[in-house]
């Protein structure tokens, strides 16, 4: 009984050993690790507090962009990357969000929970985008970056 008890434990150690060795980690919405994203030239990490985002980087190399939003708040924020070559704090507002045409509304994280984060990965050419949170008052109360796709 004793060598079983020890074979077991033994297996529950090697699994953890080959889990720590792998690297990496999932995040609880399935998002990749942030570490290896900042690492690549087309990612940007926007943090979001209440109210605001700070951007890792606002310019980026055409081509695939990987945008992660870590929402570092204590209530739920998203993300909208548009592509607009209106000022971030300009945009029309319309029933306390930003009034976005469809053609411009490139891709979307929508509502992320406190502590939580995940990316999108659209293909962005070159212009300017704006990221915003779009849930309302948010995007007015300074929620809202530059991004230049060079």
């Amino acid at each position: 009984m004793r060598v079983t008890r020890r074979l077991g434990a033994m297996g529950v150690l090697a699994l953890a050993a080959l889990a720590a060795a792998c690297g990496g980690s999932v995040d609880d919405e399935g998002g990749a690790d942030e570490a290896a994203q900042q690492a690549s030239t087309n990612a940007v990490t926007v943090t979001a507090r209440e109210f605001s985002f700070e951007a890792n980087t606002q310019t980026v190399p055409a081509g695939k962009v990987t945008i992660t939003l870590h929402n570092r708040g204590s209530i739920p924020h998203d993300l909208s990357v548009v592509r607009t070559d209106v000022a971030p704090d300009k945009l029309p507002v319309k029933d306390g969000v930003a009034d976005i045409p469809e053609s411009k509304d490139i891709d979307r994280i929508h509502q992320l929970r406190a502590g939580a984060r995940r990316s999108v990965s659209p293909e962005l050419t070159r212009g300017a985008y704006v990221l915003i949170c779009n849930i309302p008052a948010h995007y007015q109360s300074g929620m809202h970056l530059a991004l230049t796709v060079e």
